[in-house]
């Protein structure tokens, strides 16, 4: 059979990864526009966040005066309305938990208790609750104490992992997986490095963690990702910006990290797995650290957190700024489309996302245009052909 020239192969390749490059970046060069949106009833500090229904829910945290006590309280920002609720207390007061959606339910795992003032520890607790009639329910405790966690949805199960156990003054590297049906807890391979402090966020069937505090205490740019089918952790392209107690989140196919203790705590920083590249796009308006992140229809929310701890780390933020998205072809749309935001999740029942959650089932990427398609058609029937 008749072969290509090497050379057209070599064309095909460089023109089909430029266009994956392009479907796979919806934020790549489109404009991005932050916007206010009703203040958190509730100032706190590194509290967990979690999307059911387009409805963004935010639990416990650290209170901004003294004794900086974890608290219990919950509070609702529904999205459509721009309005918040205050919904029943969790059980356990607790601040640097993290939380995970299943069906519909919220699982809120970890965290410390106490205050900063008068000593704090990590906690082992597990508390589910429910949107439908607001409510709590305990669950079986994890295996360890972590508070700064992570936690993430898997396969109808929970993941946590990382976190710092006060009790032996001890970041950790390991991780656990919370079987609903049963109510208990096994043991899972632990992460490459012990990490704390960090943000997390899944896409595309994996749960990454991004930047934290490591043993040795320093502000890290590391991110790691864990592939839910293989089980099995890998290290990947570093951020541009070390930090910790950052907000994160999956948005139009990409991982977004926002704000944290390290650079100026105002850095949006945008991860394309596709192409393993770093973008920096347009500074979140209030710097923040302790903050969470949500997704929700293709928007970016940055709620809560205090000012960065190199200020003095006071005050305390009520700021909840909106990201958003532009496509950057209405200038030259011809269609009549007005719609500029970036492809999103149509479905929010199983979102969350945030500092030390996850956003669970994000897509956003469109589908290829005929060109592009028959670009890759080709590059493949070329393949096919040099073998």
């Amino acid at each position: 059979m008749r072969t290509l020239p090497s050379r057209t192969v070599a064309s095909f390749a460089i023109v089909a990864t430029w266009v994956l490059a392009s479907l796979s970046s919806p934020m790549a060069g489109h404009a991005q526009t932050w916007t206010d949106q009703a203040p958190i009833p509730t100032v706190r500090w590194t509290p967990a966040v979690a999307v059911v229904d387009g409805v963004i829910y935010v639990f416990g945290g650290q209170e901004d005066v003294a004794p900086y006590a974890a608290k219990a309280m919950v509070e609702a920002y529904d999205t459509a309305t721009d309005s918040w609720a205050t919904l029943a207390s969790m059980p356990t007061e607790r601040w640097g938990a993290a939380a995970a959606v299943v069906d519909g339910k919220i699982y809120v795992v970890g965290g410390l208790t106490g205050s900063f003032s008068g000593g704090y520890y990590g906690t082992a607790a597990v508390e589910a609750y429910d949107p439908e009639d607001d409510s709590w329910t305990e669950l079986a405790p994890m295996g360890a104490a972590r508070g700064w966690c992570g936690a993430a949805t898997a396969e109808g199960g929970i993941l946590a992992f990382g976190g710092y156990d006060e009790s032996v003054d001890t970041i950790l590297d390991s991780v656990e997986r919370y079987e609903i049906g049963g109510d208990e807890w096994s043991s899972l391979p632990s992460m490459p490095q012990a990490q704390a402090m960090f943000a997390t966020a899944v896409l595309d069937g994996a749960v990454y963690v991004a930047g934290g505090s490591t043993a040795s205490e320093t502000l890290s740019d590391a991110v790691l990702a864990y592939d839910v089918d293989d089980d099995s952790w890998s290290e990947i392209t570093a951020m541009p910006t070390a930090r910790s107690v950052p907000g994160a989140a999956a948005v139009g196919g990409q991982l977004m990290v926002v704000g944290g203790r390290g650079g100026d705590s105002s850095e949006l920083e945008a991860y394309d797995p596709v192409i393993g590249e770093w973008s920096s796009l347009t500074p979140m308006p209030t710097p923040r650290e302790g903050l969470v992140a949500a997704e929700v229809d293709g928007d970016l929310y940055a709620i809560a957190g205090s000012t960065p701890l190199a200020q003095g780390g006071l005050p305390f933020h009520a700021a909840n700024e909106r990201a958003e998205f532009a496509t950057g072809d209405d200038d030259d749309d011809s269609s009549g489309d007005d719609d500029d935001t970036v492809p999103a999740d149509d479905d929010d029942d199983d979102d969350s996302a945030g500092s030390g959650d996850c956003n669970c089932r994000l897509s956003g990427r469109s589908a290829p245009g005929a060109e592009a398609m028959a670009l890759l058609v080709a590059l493949a029937i070329t393949r096919r052909r040099v073998r």
